[in-house]
Order: structure tokens, then C-alpha cells, then sequence
């Protein structure tokens, strides 16, 4: 299904934002 496909892709996106996150708060930790 379609919805699945876009569920998959948000939370990649979603975990991709979350890394990136998380190694900036690392460098200015």
C-alpha cells in the first residue's frame, strides 16, 4: 500500500533528522 511506502519514507527521513541531531549536539557537547 501507498501509505505504507510513506510511512517508511517519513520515518527514515525521520531517523536521518534524528542522527543529525544527535552529532551536532555531540560537537558542541
Amino acid at each position: 500500500m501507498i501509505s505504507g511506502v510513506l510511512v517508511r519514507a517519513f520515518r527514515m527521513a525521520e531517523a536521518e533528522i534524528y542522527l543529525e541531531e544527535c552529532t551536532v549536539t555531540e560537537v558542541l557537547w
